[in-house]
């Protein structure tokens, strides 16, 4: 897909550029008019794209912004993302719902929930393996990076839950488009 491209202006014309009215996976629909008009796109393993680094909360809200409108677009039945893409977008918060319905089933049945624990305790091992891994790359301050890491990390699937939580149940938010702001 097509996050990053060049091409003939010429061609860009040919496909009648972005669509100005989607904000968020224009690039994806994008890409779809490509392919669909007969060109191809094509990978350069050798060339790099350097995008600013952003603070913090900024890409937290554009994760936040991003999953809303991803699951509030599904929900209304406009395609985004292919099915893979789409299966992922709602695995975090299937499994947080599964648990959730287990943990109230096995209470009603009045059996001791806590074995299920281990579900979320996998998860978190889970985390802190990947963010492991990413600390090793750092030269110096391995558990300082690490700790930003997986902070980082639960914080990311916490915010990326929400939002799709909120865009799935539609809840009325001023213009998502406003509180996404590029940077």
């Amino acid at each position: 897909m097509t996050s990053n491209v060049i091409m003939k202006r010429e061609t860009y014309c040919e496909i009648n550029g972005m669509n100005e009215d989607i904000y968020l996976a224009e690039d994806n629909e994008f890409s779809d008019r490509i392919i669909e008009n007969g060109f191809k796109i094509r990978f350069i393993p050798n060339v790099s794209v350097f995008h600013r680094e952003c603070k913090f909360y900024p890409f937290m809200r554009k994760i936040y912004c991003m999953s809303y409108y991803y699951s509030n677009s599904i929900i209304k039945g406009k395609k985004i993302k292919s099915l893979k893409e789409t299966i992922f977008q709602f695995l975090p918060l299937i499994g947080i719902i599964i648990f959730v319905l287990l943990w109230g089933i096995i209470i009603y049945l009045k059996i001791n929930p806590f074995p299920l624990l281990i579900f979320p305790l996998f998860i978190i091992c889970i985390l802190m393996k990947e963010a492991y891994n990413e600390s090793e790359k750092l030269s110096e301050k391995r558990i300082k990076g690490f700790l930003i890491i997986f902070l980082s990390y639960l914080s990311f699937c916490t915010v990326w839950v929400y939002g799709t939580f909120l865009g799935i149940i539609n809840f009325p938010i001023k213009k998502i488009q406003q509180s996404y702001k590029h940077y």
